[in-house]
């Protein structure tokens, strides 16, 4: 067997997804996912050519250029005439006067941090690159390996739950006895995962035979909506409603299809479509009543605790914003430059970390330049969205952009984009979006 272009993209993804979900604190595994990346640069080096000097999206290009150039424009030294200057250094040249006076320092307030923000860019960068010279076929084989891996990871969560945390744990310093972590350290991640899953599930297209497709798609659908249940993730339970939209409206289509004589399948009849959701609602049913009644009703009790800190950082992160604005302190600083600005009646024995909020973090971070991005990015998702309504592949598109969507809506109240195994989600999410956005694109691989 050939390893080819898409098997490399491939085992990129699958790596990135096992090994990529413990954030910043495992260096090690994020050093692996890194390095493999670097190895698809290397062995692609035409197609990655080709994406970056003959681009066939100016805007797309244009925004991964400015992306990786962030950070490392905020580690270049500069004079001490010029960084004095910036918001938020006064601390930093007190310091310094007192210590041996004032010299040339970067950008950034911590600039091994914002070069570990860098190197974590290579993976999107690396999926992007790659996977906009590859065909069709291989991109959605790399979906169908996604949601493969969510089943596999539904399965390593049961063990977590059933062992109440005690086997199958891969990142056990945040002992939950009785939550699903499956392969990540952040149980919102793990179910943001397994909502991107069940997306997918939803819009890819269904081949022959496909009655025996829409019941295993069931069958796999149930397991991965429990699973989410089992995360005990309240903004992952609620994003369920998306996969849940996108099959109904998945099921309309081949609806519609059938009375005009396009359906794919055109011995199936099209209440066998629309009997798919209900066989995957009555199989979900099943599944949960199989369980102690105290797993679920644990889950949904989480919705009824209003006392949450995020609050209480939030509202510092926002001091530390505005002293930083709108030059930013440096990608990857703000647990650094955080405790500066954290308040004594919020302090607690444990650090924030994180500001769980992306948004606000970015903000600290990158200031205006960070934001500006965030908003090109998201109007480029807008742009190939509306563009994709004319591809016969437009379900799946549209799939992609709800995958971009929910990990949006959590970066609100959490910060998924942080883990390698996410960021390289919404890298192929954002790749196959624009190979339907652009139907022509692409070479057979």
């Amino acid at each position: 067997m050939r390893f080819d272009r898409a098997r490399q993209f491939q085992l990129l993804i699958v790596i990135a997804l096992l090994a990529g979900g413990g954030g910043v604190a495992y260096g090690f595994a994020n050093l692996a996912v890194q390095l493999t990346a670097l190895a698809l640069l290397a062995a692609n080096l035409p197609a990655v050519g080709a994406f970056f000097f003959r681009p066939q999206s100016i805007a797309l290009t244009i925004l991964c250029t400015a992306s990786l150039a962030l950070p490392l424009f905020q580690i270049i030294p500069l004079p001490s005439t010029l960084w004095t200057e910036l918001p938020g250094r006064q601390i930093v040249h007190q310091s310094l006067m007192i210590s041996g006076g004032l010299g040339w320092f970067p950008f950034s307030l911590d600039s091994a941090r914002t070069l570990v923000a860098f190197l974590g860019l290579l993976l999107p960068m690396a999926i992007i690159a790659v996977g906009a010279s590859l065909s069709r076929e291989a991109l959605m084989r790399a979906c169908r390996t996604v949601v493969a891996i969510g089943v596999a990871g539904f399965a390593l969560g049961a063990v977590q739950v059933l062992s109440s945390g005690q086997v199958g744990l891969l990142y056990p310093e945040n002992p939950m006895p009785g939550v699903m972590f499956t392969t990540f350290a952040n149980r919102n991640s793990a179910g943001l995962f397994m909502v991107c899953c069940l997306i997918m599930l939803a819009t890819l297209p269904i081949g022959h035979p496909a009655r025996r497709q829409l019941l295993m798609r069931a069958g796999v659908g149930a397991l991965l909506t429990l699973g989410v249940f089992l995360t005990q993730s309240r903004s992952s339970m609620v994003l369920l409603i998306v996969p849940a939209m996108l099959a109904l409206l998945q099921a309309g289509t081949f609806g519609q299809a059938h009375k005009s004589g396009k359906s794919v399948s055109r011995k199936t009849p099209a209440k066998f479509y629309f009997g798919g959701a209900g066989l995957l609602v009555a199989a979900l049913v099943a599944a949960v009543a199989l369980l102690p009644a105290s797993r679920i009703s644990t889950s949904l009790e989480r919705f009824s605790h209003t006392s949450d800190a995020r609050a209480m950082i939030w509202d510092d992160s926002l001091f530390a914003a505005k002293r930083y604005w709108p030059a930013g302190a440096g990608m990857g600083t703000f647990d650094e430059v955080f405790q500066v600005d954290e308040s004594l009646e919020h302090l607690s024995p444990r650090t924030a970390g994180r500001a769980h909020n992306d948004y606000i973090e970015i903000a600290i971070e990158a200031g205006a330049a960070g934001l500006a991005l965030v908003a090109f990015w998201a109007a480029l998702v807008l742009w190939l969205t509306v563009k994709a309504r004319k591809s016969p592949d437009r379900q799946l598109g549209w799939g992609c952009a709800a995958i971009l969507m929910c990990m949006a809506l959590q970066s609100g109240l959490d910060y998924p984009l942080r883990s390698q195994a996410i960021l390289g989600l919404a890298a192929l999410a954002l790749a196959v979006l624009v190979r339907v956005a652009n139907p022509d694109e692409g070479e057979r691989s």
